[in-house]
């Protein structure tokens, strides 16, 4: 009677306000799953996202009808085993798969106000490919990449290898040698020392002949005395070994890597070179794009990083220079690796060296410590995420070697954070109280944008880790000097964003984007800490449709359970949620890849009709 009475009291309520009617943004999205261990009941999984769904109540419900008209399923808001999660944007459900066999099905909503106009079910084939184990290391996938041939490649966090899908469902195993028995990089995640294992490996593409290049580079919070070098690695399309390029320099944590097909060239971001000293900062460089032509410099898979050249510091200075190539500044000895490969700022020919260009500091802005990926637009210039320390995405033009700089708004979770008589980052055993974790991930990253993508008309869309939204930046604001300043409101003027419903900024992030051939723009959701409350209202991918604006998302993809062996990010024996990383589209077969982060899984997503579901 209780939950009766609050019903009614709804009910006039919303009678007296005028409710709108639920409204069905299509296609609902249906996931079929061929695996007896994730999916026993072999359940079709709907997600239906729109607006005005109300809450769960006795005169809700969500119909399926056949191209017919007659109904193949009827189900109660109240009928949790069926509809496992109902919010005011969003509805789950898992049905029988045989829903799946009748062509054409629609889904409509009704609530006690009025009923939404029947929308399409899209059906999507969910697989997944489990990534085989590395000896020596527990790497997490983060990167992927599809060649024309539909391979799939795959960079990793803590990876001593690359690795590559094949159609057939093989793997290809890449193993990436190094110039010490004792590796390049270090680390002191498990005590302070040099290590074979690269931790910061986040980007992975394929060019236009066909070559997949990744990024590779040793960790980029790391503090201590060991050299700590990046690399950037490239498989030809019917290569068995690596090539691997060494990057100049020490600690220069590269990240983003691009391909421009008009200079033959690779770009690739490195972050900002400096040290504190007694409480002052001392900057040797600025954070940097970079270019090189890897036809003009050798690959060296073998190179042992050691120094050829001294770095040589003035008394009283903290900042020096290298022996011989001059124009090289350094805090140490490691600084001046390859420093001659290094272009001078007034070298007229850039064909046999690295040729940096450093990202300007706006005045009265805190500088940008650590760039995220890269995208080329079709127009020539190269984009980059300012993620660690920018809290803006950026634009470079090689042509005219102008920057230019689209801030962006806090992140909408900072609301809630409250720093008063507490402090981020403390040293150990110090007596005052440490803030939120969250709030100092806002103080050091924003929003922490991300993913780039050029979108259908040629304007730049992104992801950020902590914004909750796809934003788009439309090509014709590119020069609109509004862009590069927040309004009154606190936001970017120029940005439009799609905002992804039911975003819980406490527990959830997004990572990369992708464009399919219909311009739809693909993206992944996370959890954070790879854990879920509730796996019905968990994380999963979706896109902004193209034409609408309209976000719409699949199943939530933690509804497959996975439980640790302890490798997982999680403790033996616990479930372990979806954590979307990166994500890639295969024009050959329309289908979606990504990774799945704590799962240790390539997912792929692939259209299918109805008819053919089963």
């Amino acid at each position: 009677m209780g939950r009766a009475l609050v019903w009614l009291l709804l009910v006039s309520a919303c009678a007296l306000a005028g409710c709108a009617a639920p409204h069905v943004y299509g296609p609902a999205t249906a996931l079929l799953h061929d695996d007896p261990v994730d999916d026993p009941e072999r359940l079709a999984l709907l997600s239906l996202t729109g607006r005005g769904f109300g809450v769960r109540g006795v005169a809700s419900r969500v119909r399926l009808r056949a191209a017919d008209g007659h109904v193949v399923l009827d189900a109660s808001s109240y009928d949790r085993k069926l509809v496992r999660a109902w919010t005011d944007r969003r509805i789950v459900i898992a049905a029988p798969g045989r829903i799946a066999d009748e062509p054409r099905l629609s889904a409509e909503v009704e609530t006690p106000f009025a009923a939404s106009a029947p929308a399409e079910v899209a059906f999507f084939a969910y697989r997944h490919f489990d990534v085989p184990p590395s000896q020596g290391t527990n790497p997490s996938p983060v990167a992927v990449a599809v060649d024309q041939r539909s391979r799939v490649y795959v960079n990793e966090e803590f990876h001593t290898q690359l690795k590559r899908l094949d159609p057939d469902g093989s793997w290809h195993a890449f193993d990436l040698p190094q110039g010490r028995p004792e590796g390049v990089f270090a680390s002191h995640l498990f005590g302070d020392g040099p290590t074979r294992v690269a931790t910061l490996n986040e980007s992975m593409i394929v060019d236009d002949e066909g070559r997949a290049w990744a990024s590779e580079a040793g960790w980029a919070l790391y503090s201590g005395v060991h050299p700590n070098h990046s690399r950037i690695l490239m498989i030809e399309p019917d290569g068995d070994e690596a090539r691997i390029w060494p990057v100049p320099g020490d600690d220069n944590s590269v990240i983003g890597i691009a391909w421009d097909p008009t200079t033959s060239r690779l770009w690739f971001t490195q972050a900002r070179l400096a040290r504190r000293v007694d409480g002052v900062e001392h900057e040797a460089y600025p954070a940097r794009l970079t270019s090189f032509d890897p036809r003009a410099i050798p690959p060296d898979s073998r190179f042992d990083f050691a120094p050829r050249e001294r770095c040589e510091i003035p008394p009283g200075e903290h900042v020096g220079a290298c022996s011989t190539t001059r124009h090289r500044r350094c805090f140490d000895d490691d600084d001046c690796v390859l420093a001659d490969r290094v272009c001078a700022d007034d070298a007229p020919d850039d064909r046999a060296c690295f040729r940096e260009h450093a990202i300007p500091t706006p005045p009265g802005e805190l500088p940008l410590v650590l760039p995220g990926p890269l995208l080329r637009h079709s127009d020539g210039t190269l984009w980059y995420a300012g993620y660690w320390g920018g809290n803006d995405v950026g634009r470079f033009d090689p042509a005219t070697q102008r920057f230019e700089r689209y801030p962006l708004a806090q992140p909408p979770g900072e609301a809630s954070c409250d720093r008063k008589g507490c402090a981020c980052f403390l040293p150990e055993g110090s007596p005052q109280r440490p803030c939120a974790a969250r709030c100092c991930i806002y103080q050091l990253l924003g929003r922490g944008p991300w993913g780039l993508a050029e979108d259908a008309g040629g304007g730049v869309a992104f992801c950020a880790q902590e914004a909750g939204a796809v934003s788009r930046l439309p090509k014709e604001r590119f020069d609109d000097p509004r862009c590069a300043a927040l309004d009154a409101t606190g936001a970017n003027p120029c940005l439009i964003e799609y905002a992804v419903p039911d975003f819980d900024p406490s527990t959830s992030q997004m990572h990369s984007l992708a464009r399919d051939d219909a311009g739809n723009l693909w993206f992944g959701q996370g959890r954070t800490g790879a854990r879920d409350a509730d796996p019905a209202r968990g994380a999963s991918i979706g896109y902004v449709q193209a034409g609408t604006g309209r976000v719409i998302l699949l199943p939530p993809l933690s509804l497959y359970p996975f439980t640790s062996t302890g490798a997982e990010c999680r403790p033996a024996g616990e479930e372990v949620a979806h954590l979307g990383a990166g994500i890639a589209f295969d024009p050959r077969t329309s289908s979606v890849w990504f990774a799945d982060f704590c799962r240790k899984r390539l997912g792929q997503i692939v259209p299918l009709p109805a008819r053919d579901a089963r």
